[in-house]
């Protein structure tokens, strides 16, 4: 079974219907072993409720969202922070200067040496392409 990584910024495509939800849900339907960071649940319900105040998504919809990737969320598997992962992020945040979250999101995919790192994230695909990792930007 083909491990993917999913960050953040593609596993909300899964509850908020967008460009790129058809492929997110093209995942699910697959037969992968899905890991996420330790970071996701954190960035996740952020997203959701941005979303809900800004008036994208209504507060039922919200409530949806959340049910379902709790729901969800015990069928994943979590790559923890741990030294190596924040070793990792050090590095990352020296030779790119990208964004905290995102460079926790890339060393726990590098950790853990998935067969996909799934993103919607340009800059993030691009780096971890760089990273040498395979890549499907959503």
């Amino acid at each position: 079974m083909l491990v993917i990584f999913i960050d953040t910024s593609a596993l909300v495509k899964r509850y908020i219907v967008e460009e790129g939800t058809r492929e997110v849900l093209g995942i699910f339907e697959d037969s992968y072993d899905i890991r996420v960071s330790a970071v996701t649940k954190a960035e996740a319900i952020s997203a959701f409720n941005f979303r809900r105040h800004r008036g994208d998504i209504s507060k039922a919809e919200y409530a949806r969202c959340i049910d379902s990737f709790f729901e969800d969320f015990k069928d994943f598997e979590v790559v923890p922070l741990s030294d190596t992962v924040e070793s990792k992020v050090q590095k990352l945040a020296e030779k790119y200067g990208h964004k905290a979250l995102d460079n926790i999101q890339l060393a726990s995919a590098l950790v853990m040496k998935p067969g996909k790192f799934v993103t919607s994230d340009k800059k993030l695909g691009s780096i971890a392409e760089l990273e040498k990792l395979k890549v499907k930007k959503i």
